[in-house]
């Protein structure tokens, strides 16, 4: 079916593969999960402001808690 989009029956992340990208394409991505929160949930948008310098520093707990909340 053209158009169609299904949800995946798992995700795998190795957190350590975002440790390789150019600091630019970090900011779209976290971007991108900013614009989630404000939209979608306003609970993840405010453990997305505390936890912002964990975030930039590629903190794994906090990434992987992140990464998780948006592929929920």
């Amino acid at each position: 079916m053209i158009g169609a989009f299904y949800q995946p029956a798992s995700v795998v992340v190795d957190l350590d593969c975002l440790k390789t990208l150019p600091p630019r394409e970090l900011a779209s991505g976290l971007a991108e999960v900013i614009k989630y929160g404000i939209i979608l949930d306003g609970a993840f948008f405010n453990w997305l402001e505390e936890n912002l310098d964990a975030l930039l520093r590629l903190d794994g707990p906090a990434m992987a808690y992140c990464i998780r909340r948006c592929c929920d």
